[in-house]
């Protein structure tokens, strides 16, 4: 059991952060994505209110484009070999974009490229976005915290945080035993995301907006 994980320690961060001497050759780069499929809860609370998704932002080291791995308190330097298409936060909120936007609680989800006036802000931190190993095995994590904020109008003199809630989500790794494949960890990146979004809409569907 410890030869396996250590194997998979080793085996990922070499891969990932190029470590044992080789960190700094430069070879192609590989890009990934995190676009998993638009799976949407049941909500039986209609509205009519105007949701603008505004700008994540990410905690360092996931506020920049490469995959980071870790392993217990011992952090890899996010790799320069395989990265994301986009910063990842970036692909989160446009994710967010396209599932909030089928709740029949919104009559629309926007970006900040919209002329709409919204009601309602969602605003997003990410703290984490990797995967790591444990005693329990190998796992795919989305630390991101959200709050829904009530846009300023005539009558309101400053705008009111509705809701606010951190989501930490781990996920085993599905594959093959040992050491996984980086297609396998982004996989499993992707099943953290879709799992967060599924919670996010449950919450925000038991809100009278």
């Amino acid at each position: 059991m410890k030869i396996s994980k250590w194997i998979f320690v080793v085996g990922l961060m070499v891969s990932l952060t190029g470590c044992l001497g080789i960190q700094r050759i430069r070879g192609p780069i590989v890009h990934y994505q995190l676009n998993p499929e638009v799976v949407t809860v049941p909500c039986v609370v209609k509205g009519n209110s105007v949701l603008k998704i505004m700008a994540f932002v990410a905690s360092a080291p996931y506020d920049g484009t490469g995959l980071v791995y870790s392993q217990g308190e011992h952090r890899a330097e996010p790799s320069i070999h395989f990265h994301w298409v986009a910063p990842p936060e970036r692909m989160i909120r446009e994710y967010l974009i396209q599932v909030l936007g089928k709740l029949p609680q919104f009559s629309a989800v926007i970006g900040k490229e919209s002329s709409l006036r919204p009601d309602y802000l969602l605003e997003g931190r990410v703290f984490a976005l990797d995967s790591f190993s444990s005693s329990s095995g190998n796992f795919a994590r989305l630390h991101v915290e959200v709050a829904l904020i009530r846009a300023k109008n005539k009558e309101e003199k400053e705008m009111k945080v509705v809701f606010r809630r951190r989501y930490n989500v781990e996920i085993p790794i599905q594959g093959s035993e040992g050491s996984p494949s980086i297609s396998e960890a982004v996989e499993g990146l992707n099943n953290a995301l879709q799992t967060f979004s599924k919670s996010l809409q449950q919450d925000l569907c038991k809100l009278a907006l």
